[in-house]
């Protein structure tokens, strides 16, 4: 299944219903292209998967628990001291509905 714009505004959807408002307890760094937050939101934890792989870059709600390196990568302590402890405000999709450049045609 496509990650389309469709996809996205489903997902984006379910996200806004269940983590605004919600605080980034924890940050881990499962994969050298992934975070995995952890929001507390409308009482209970919800784990936001975030990826960046070049083939199957997501971002969604999942369960599943992966195994994190023993000592956290620079860029998730980075992370964890910027973003750690914050509150969730807005989530969007930005501007476009598909990524990539756009021009109008006439």
């Amino acid at each position: 299944m496509a990650f389309d714009s469709k996809v996205m505004a489903a997902v984006v959807e379910e996200l806004r219903e269940r983590l605004l408002g919600g605080r980034i307890s924890k940050i881990y760094q499962p994969e050298p292209d992934e975070l995995a937050l952890i929001c507390y939101a409308s009482g209970e934890d919800h784990r936001l998967l975030l990826s960046a792989h070049p083939r199957h870059a997501r971002i969604h709600l999942t369960q599943i628990e992966k195994r994190n390196p023993p000592t956290p990568p620079l860029f998730c302590m980075l992370m964890r001291k910027h973003v750690e402890g914050g509150r969730i405000v807005a989530i969007g999709k930005g501007g476009r509905t598909r990524p990539g450049p756009y021009k109008k045609l006439p």
